[in-house]
């Protein structure tokens, strides 16, 4: 566990065993990047260029050569949520998502755009193409940062995705609904839970950081793609929009 505050890695250290360190010594075959954004390319080119595996938290910097290094993977752990588990996703037609957060308890570098809503853009462009960005609004600006938005796209063959992020709500709340194949499904992420039209869905079982990790396991293996945590270009395409819907809410914001 490699961390500038030596206290925080031997804390850690403790509970999950192993060595705390101020910096990395010795060899290793993949290493998890869990930094502010600002510093994932700082901190995780270097591993890359040894040839070390990297799971690199969301959404990843908006530098260039980290986007398409292979052996990089995205945490964009949602996709793991057990309340998605065995959920069709074909023909969507319509797809709402929200995602209110209280006020965090720690500073945090990125605004609403890149902290929130790429979750929930990452997910719908699993299942759907978004195409042209319809709209963009922003709230609650300090600094230049907006603590809520909502964006809405067009999805390619007909439909729309709406997307609303907050985090100075009263109380958590993360719901993800769609319209495909005749069918209306809804997930209540904080739960896990799903109802397939009336009918409750059966939730997976496995703890979803648990399931990235494997996934980054078998990447690291050469596995199937199936089940492995996001490419570099996938978190790319979120992190993009994202910014499509920032610059065009800003610019709209007195």
């Amino acid at each position: 566990c490699v961390d500038l505050n030596l206290e925080r890695a031997v804390a850690l250290s403790a509970i999950h065993g192993g060595r705390a360190m101020t910096r990395l010594e010795g060899s290793v075959d993949a290493a998890i990047v869990a930094v502010p954004t600002s510093q994932h390319i700082q901190v995780a080119r270097p591993l890359l260029e040894k040839g070390v595996w990297c799971l690199i938290e969301k959404p990843i910097d908006d530098g260039q050569a980290i986007w398409s290094h292979p052996r990089a993977r995205v945490g964009h752990v949602e996709r793991y949520n057990r309340g998605l588990h065995g959920l069709a996703t074909e023909g969507i037609t319509a797809l709402q998502a929200t995602r209110y957060c209280v006020p965090p308890k720690r500073p945090i570098e990125d605004d609403v755009f890149l902290d929130l809503l790429v979750h929930d853009l990452d997910l719908a462009l699993q299942w759907v193409k978004l195409d042209k960005l319809l709209e963009a609004r922003a709230a609650s600006v300090e600094g230049g940062q907006a603590q809520e938005a909502m964006a809405r796209w067009s999805i390619v063959g007909g439909g729309e995705a709406r997307f609303e992020v907050s985090r100075v709500a009263d109380k958590p709340y993360r719901n993800i609904r769609w319209l495909g194949s005749g069918q209306e499904v809804a997930v209540d992420l904080i739960d896990g839970r799903a109802k397939v039209g009336t009918q409750d869905a059966h939730p997976g079982d496995t703890d979803p950081l648990h399931a990235q990790w494997m996934g980054f396991k078998n990447a690291i293996r050469g596995g199937e793609s199936l089940g492995q945590p996001a490419t570099c270009e996938e978190a790319h395409a979120a992190v993009e929009l994202a910014l499509e819907a920032r610059k065009t809410a800003l610019a709209a914001t007195p």
